[in-house]
């Protein structure tokens, strides 16, 4: 874990709890104190923390999923995420099932609504 910190006057201002793995640095959470959003210390700490991960030889920076519209705009690549679910007992697997037919359903139902007569 790597805490980066920007203090003024003794007061926390922005805060960023990140984590390496192998050659990646994972920025789990970065947050500001909002009365001092005007000079951007979020963002001011994002760019530190890359510089750091860069200067000791970390390969990504990975801001991990979210929709916030900065990452956009620093992300050199978008990674789709996908999701696997599986059960361990029958019973898991029946509400697996079940799931997929409600879900199968629902989408069929709403096609109907939507088309033209």
């Amino acid at each position: 874990m790597r805490l980066f910190v920007i203090e003024l006057d003794g007061v926390v201002v922005a805060i960023s709890v990140n984590f390496v793995q192998n050659d990646r640095m994972m920025a789990w959470v970065t947050t500001y104190d909002p009365d001092f959003g005007r000079a951007s210390p979020g963002m001011v700490l994002i760019f530190d923390y890359v510089q750091w991960s860069f200067d000791h030889g970390l390969g990504v920076v990975d801001l991990l999923c979210g929709g916030e519209t900065f990452k956009d705009r620093l992300a050199s690549e978008v990674v789709p995420l996908r999701s696997t679910i599986g059960a361990r007992t029958m019973k898991g697997s029946l509400a697996l099932l079940a799931q997929g037919v409600r879900q199968k359903l629902g989408a069929a139902f709403s096609k109907k609504l939507v088309e033209p007569a």
